[in-house]
């Protein structure tokens, strides 16, 4: 007998309290209009994406590890080599049991090293922020602090004050220092290091690697857009540059998305920025 294939469905959160039930090609479909739609609303995070996925392409073809160095001073070094798999199969007491012993090779992992890349780059700067708000806090003296991840607790009477130390460091750590052209100096630097010629040309101001008889080119930096913060509750008024923190915002900004888009009934429209956590830090 012909057993069924099992249908994975899943229940989301609508409109006026309802569930949506949905299967996984609605979740795929969801999930290409989203990251479509953050292109689009912000512009800036296409051409970083662009630079990130060129650079990664010209490393692994070099063999070359990454390396960067976060606004804190931590070096990192991304470098995932593949790996074998061997199943050993014991019996004791009449009883089997199988081990899976994994083996790293002497070989980059190619496709893990390009996929991997703009996670832990955001990951990093993740912590970056982490570590300046626990510092911050030891300075001032502000007590207790936990956290998990990028989220953040204290005693429920310290919260207005964490929430403005949490917003303030974030700020800071996007508008005072330029991250992409730290990294992208420290990228020209790895190539270097590792015996490949870097060339500058002056007709289209782009670097270029002389390997073998190939001629690669370095994409520049990305043009960063301009994001003019002015926010009573910061009491900050700061030109803070879209780097990574349009990264960082678009996950809380497609979970309002997800909201809004799996209405059954989408006769009212709503602004999505007027109920997503970029409302609380853009200006009007």
């Amino acid at each position: 007998m012909k057993q069924k294939k099992r249908l994975n469905l899943f229940f989301a959160p609508g409109k006026y309290n309802t569930l949506v039930l949905l299967n996984k090609t609605d979740i795929f479909k969801i999930a290409e209009i989203i990251n479509n739609q953050i292109f689009v609303i912000f512009p800036s995070l296409n051409n970083i994406y662009s630079y990130f996925i060129e650079t990664a392409k010209i490393m692994v073809n070099l063999g070359i590890p990454f390396t960067w160095i976060t606004p804190s001073g931590l070096k990192i070094t991304q470098h995932y080599l593949k790996s074998k798999e061997t199943v050993i199969s014991t019996k004791l007491f009449n009883q089997k049991k199988k081990m899976v012993i994994r083996e790293s090779l002497n070989e980059m992992d190619k496709l893990k090293q390009s996929n991997a890349i703009i996670p832990n780059i955001i990951h990093s700067l993740d912590a970056t922020h982490l570590i300046n708000l626990i510092n911050n806090s030891v300075d001032i003296g502000f007590a207790p602090i936990i956290s998990v991840h990028d989220c953040f607790g204290t005693h429920p009477n310290k919260m207005d004050e964490l929430a403005f130390m949490v917003k303030k460091e974030f700020v800071l750590l996007y508008s005072q220092d330029n991250f992409l052209e730290t990294y992208h100096n420290r990228l020209i630097q790895s190539i270097k290091d590792n015996n490949f010629e870097v060339v500058f040309s002056i007709e289209d101001k782009c670097n270029y690697i002389f390997n073998n008889d190939d001629l690669i080119k370095i994409p520049n930096v990305p043009k960063l857009g301009e994001w003019y913060l002015k926010n009573n509750t910061l009491n900050l008024n700061l030109k803070l540059t879209l780097t990574f923190a349009d990264l960082f915002y678009c996950f809380s900004f497609t979970s309002t998305l997800l909201k809004l888009k799996l209405s059954e009934n989408n006769s009212k429209r709503e602004d999505p920025l007027e109920v997503s956590p970029w409302h609380r830090l853009r200006q009007k």
